[in-house]
C-alpha cells in the first residue's frame, strides 16, 4: 500500500464566473508501506510559493510538506519532509527534512505519581527519559515573511509545527534562509501537556500570518478546558519571532457549552482590508460537524464569544481552509468533500459558488494563492481504506467568463394554476432571484433566447429550495436555430440548497439554451445562468448590471452605456434636445456631455473625453474616463468585466 502527498494547481484567468477544467495528477511523495504505521501515513499537506525577490532563483518555486509517520519503535524519526517544484507543479524533488532538534535534548525526572517532568537547567539528578520520543509530529505550516520582522529579513521561510513525546508538547518555530534546504530552531511559541484530546493539556493546529511587522500564530488550545473536553481558539503575537505574548482569545464558548471545541483556525486578509477566519465546530452541530466563519476589521481583535456564520452544506465535517486570491475572491475547502467554494463579495453574504476539484476529499486540504492568480491546493490523507489509500494530485484550470443577458425566457406550462408567489412564471428561472422558481410540469423545459449567437463556455444553475432531487438527471442543450439541439450537460447528483453550481461547456456557438427535466420529476428550477468569453459586462458595487445595453469596443476604446450606470449610481440624468447633450447631476455637481464630441463640462470646467461621446442603438455611450469623473467613482477592467465602485 502506498500514500502520496498531493497538490492541485488551479490556473486562474480574471473575468467574472468560475469553473474548472480537470488536469493530470501529479505525485509529490510516495513513501513505502514499511515507512508508516499511522492510518493516514502522510497527511495534513501544506505548501507555499516563494514570492519575494529575496528568494532569488527560487522565486516562483512551489514547496510542499506534510506530517510523516513511522512504525512504532521509530519515535524521534517523525518529521516534516520538504519537496520542491521549479516547473509550476509538474514535478517535485525532495530537498530537506525538518526534525526536532530542540526538545529532544531536554532532561526529565520521574515524579512521585510516576509521571515525568522537565528538569530545570542545572538541576542535578536528571536522567534522559525517552528523549528519542520527541518528534516533529503534527500539523506543519510553511510561511514566507512578506516583510522584515525582528532580525529576520523579508523572504525568510518559517515552519511551525507541533513536537511531542508522551507527556509534553510544544508548538515550535523553525526557519530557513537558503531556499528551504536547511532549517534551524528559532523559538517555542507555546508549550502544553500530553497530546490527547479531552485531557485539558493539548495544543494543536498552528497557523501563521503577519500584519504590520507582527507575526501571529493562531492555534487550538485545550489547556485548562477540563469541564467537558472543550477547546478554544487563541493567538499569540511576536514582534521578533522569538519572544511571544500572552494568549488572546479568538473563540471561547466554554460558558455556553463546555463540550464545544472550535478548532483548526485559518485566517485570510480580504480585498477590503478586513480579516476572514474559518474554523471547525466540533460538538457544535446537530448530528454533524459545522464549519463557521467570522470577520474582523482588525486581525488582533475578535469577538471570542461570537460563533460567526455557519457555512452551508457541503462545507461541513471540519478541517476547513481558506485563502484570498489575487482578484479578491475568497476560496474555502473542508473535510468530506472534493468541492471548493468561492465568495465574491468579501463574505458580506454567506453565498458560495460551488466547484468540483479533481482530487478526493481528505483529512485536511489547504489552499494557497499563487503570484499569477493561480490557486495551489495541497492535499494529504485521502479518505480511503487502509489497503489502497493514496493521495492524489492534479492540475485544474479556473476559467472565468462573462454572464450573458437573457433576452427572452419561455417554456412549458407551470405545474399549478396562476397564483401569486408560486412557481407559475418561467421567467422566474432567469430573474436573478434564487428565492423565486419555476415549477413546471413533468417532461417540461425552459428555453432561453440569448438574442444572438455566443460562444457558450459555462452554465450555472440553482435548485428550488428542498427540491434538488427534481434537477438530478436534468439536461442542458444548445442550439443555433432552435430546431437542432446538442446536449451540453446532464446533472448528476441532486444539487444542494442555496448553492450556485457551474459547469464547463466544451465550446460551441449557440443562440438558444434549453433545460429539460429528467422526465420523472417536475421541471423545477430557481435560476439558470449562461456564460461566454465573448461579451463585456459591467459590475457596479459588486453587482452585475445588464439593463440598458452592454459595453462595446470601438476603435480600441471601451464605451459604456451612460444612463444604465448613472441611474445605478444614484445620479439624475436627462436628455436636452436643444443642446444635443445629456445632463447628469450627482452630489450637486452638473455634467453636460455633448453628443458626437469628445468634449464635455463638469462642475463648470471643460474636460476632454478619451473618445467621442455618441449615441449607439438609441443609448448614449461614453468612455470609462468620463464615468469616473462624472459619477465620482473608480472603474477597473478585470479581463472582460468592468468593475465600477464608489
Amino acid at each position: 500500500m502506498k500514500r502520496l502527498i498531493c497538490i492541485i494547481l488551479v490556473l486562474c484567468v480574471l473575468f467574472s464566473c468560475t469553473y474548472f477544467v480537470a488536469g493530470a495528477a501529479e505525485v509529490v511523495f510516495e513513501p513505502t508501506v514499511t515507512d508508516m504505521w499511522y492510518d493516514n501515513g502522510v497527511r495534513y499537506g501544506r505548501g507555499i510559493q516563494l514570492k519575494c525577490d529575496e528568494a532569488g532563483e527560487n522565486k516562483g518555486n512551489i514547496y510542499v510538506t506534510s506530517e510523516y509517520f513511522y512504525f512504532p519503535g521509530y519515535y524521534g524519526q517523525e518529521h516534516f519532509p520538504i519537496f520542491e517544484s521549479s516547473d509550476g507543479g509538474r514535478t517535485y524533488k525532495h530537498i530537506s527534512d525538518i526534525y526536532d532538534t530542540e526538545f529532544i535534548q531536554r532532561k526529565y525526572k520521574m515524579a512521585e505519581d510516576g509521571t515525568y517532568y522537565q528538569v530545570p537547567e542545572g538541576e542535578e539528578g536528571a536522567t534522559t527519559y525517552k528523549n528519542e520520543w520527541w518528534s516533529m509530529k503534527f500539523q506543519p505550516f510553511l510561511y514566507e515573511l512578506p516583510e522584515d520582522i525582528g532580525q529576520l529579513k523579508k523572504g525568510t521561510v518559517l515552519c511551525a509545527g507541533t513536537t511531542k513525546n508522551n507527556n509534553y508538547s510544544a508548538i515550535v518555530l523553525y526557519y530557513s534562509t537558503d531556499g528551504l534546504r536547511t532549517w534551524d530552531y528559532l523559538s517555542t511559541i507555546v508549550e502544553g501537556g500530553a497530546l490527547t484530546m479531552g485531557t485539558g493539556t493539548a495544543i494543536w493546529e498552528a497557523f501563521l500570518t503577519s500584519e504590520d511587522g507582527v507575526l501571529y500564530c493562531f492555534y487550538s488550545d485545550e489547556r485548562g478546558m477540563t469541564k467537558g473536553g472543550g477547546q478554544r481558539l487563541v493567538y499569540r503575537a511576536s514582534t521578533d519571532c522569538v519572544n511571544w505574548g500572552e494568549d488572546v482569545k479568538v473563540c471561547d464558548f466554554e460558558e455556553e457549552n463546555p463540550k464545544y471545541r472550535p478548532g483548526m483556525p485559518v485566517v485570510t486578509k480580504m480585498a477590503n482590508g478586513k480579516f476572514f477566519l474559518i474554523y471547525e465546530g466540533v460538538n457544535m452541530g446537530n448530528g454533524y460537524m459545522p464549519v463557521y466563519y467570522k470577520t474582523s476589521d482588525d486581525i488582533a481583535t475578535w469577538d471570542y464569544k461570537d460563533h460567526g456564520v455557519e457555512l452551508p452544506a457541503p462545507f461541513r465535517s471540519g478541517s476547513p481552509y481558506c485563502t484570498t486570491l489575487n482578484d479578491g475572491k475568497i476560496v474555502i475547502t473542508t473535510h468530506g468533500t472534493k468541492k471548493i467554494g468561492v465568495n465574491v463579495n468579501n463574505a458580506e453574504t454567506n453565498e458560495w459558488y460551488i466547484f468540483n476539484t479533481d482530487i478526493e476529499s481528505a483529512y485536511s486540504r489547504a489552499l494557497f494563492p499563487m503570484d499569477n492568480g493561480d490557486l495551489l491546493l495541497v492535499s494529504g490523507g485521502a479518505h480511503q481504506p487502509m489497503n489502497g489509500r493514496t493521495l492524489t494530485a492534479s492540475v485544474e484550470k479556473i476559467a472565468i467568463d462573462n454572464e450573458i443577458k437573457i433576452v427572452k425566457t419561455t417554456g412549458t406550462e407551470p405545474w399549478g394554476e396562476e397564483t401569486p408567489n408560486w412557481g407559475n412564471s418561467v421567467a422566474n428561472a432567469t430573474d436573478n432571484n434564487p428565492d423565486s422558481f419555476f415549477d413546471g410540469k413533468k417532461d417540461g423545459y425552459i428555453l432561453l433566447d440569448l438574442g444572438k449567437e455566443y460562444n457558450v463556455t459555462a452554465l450555472g444553475y440553482i435548485t428550488r429550495f428542498n427540491f434538488g432531487f427534481r434537477m438530478a438527471g436534468g439536461s442542458f442543450y444548445g442550439s443555433k436555430d432552435g430546431d437542432s439541439w446538442t446536449k451540453l450537460h446532464t446533472i448528476g447528483a441532486a444539487p444542494k440548497n442555496s448553492l450556485t453550481y457551474y459547469v464547463n461547456i466544451e465550446g460551441g456557438s449557440y443562440r438558444y439554451i434549453k433545460y429539460t427535466s429528467n422526465g420523472k420529476e417536475g421541471c423545477n428550477v430557481a435560476e439558470i445562468k449562461v456564460y461566454t468569453s465573448d461579451a463585456l459586462n459591467v459590475k457596479i458595487n459588486g453587482k452585475f448590471v445588464h439593463k440598458g445595453g452592454d459595453p462595446i469596443v470601438q476603435n480600441g476604446e471601451i464605451l459604456v452605456p451612460l444612463r444604465m450606470i448613472s441611474e445605478e449610481m444614484g445620479a439624475d440624468i436627462a436628455w436636452i434636445a436643444t443642446e444635443n447633450c445629456v445632463a447628469v447631476i450627482l452630489g450637486g455637481k452638473l455634467a453636460m456631455l455633448e453628443i458626437n464630441s469628445d468634449k464635455y463640462t463638469f462642475d463648470g470646467e471643460e474636460k476632454k473625453a478619451g473618445s467621442v461621446i455618441e449615441i449607439i442603438e438609441g443609448s448614449t455611450y461614453v468612455p470609462i474616463d468620463v464615468i469616473e469623473t462624472v459619477l465620482h467613482c473608480k472603474a477597473e477592467i478585470s479581463g472582460s468585466c468592468i468593475n465600477i465602485s464608489n
